[in-house]
């Protein structure tokens, strides 16, 4: 998981995850990946202004917010 303000990306241990009472965060990416087996390759993302959360396949480099993000 990569934090804002870290310059490198936690990979094991626990994180602490801050959500202000306007709902207002930092965006949250995590991968989850196995060396044994493809199967559990995901990217959770979480966005911190819009809400947006998604589970996808892969390591998925998340994108800009974008308008059509505030629709869903």
């Amino acid at each position: 998981m990569l934090e804002a303000g870290k310059d490198r990306p936690t990979t094991e241990g626990e994180v602490e995850l801050h959500f202000g009472a306007l709902g207002v965060n930092h965006d949250v990416v995590i991968y989850l990946a196995s060396p044994n087996s493809d199967k559990y390759d995901k990217t959770v993302f979480l966005g911190g202004l819009t809400g947006r959360n998604e589970i996808l396949n892969g390591h998925v480099i998340p994108g800009t917010v974008r308008d059509e993000d505030f629709d869903r």
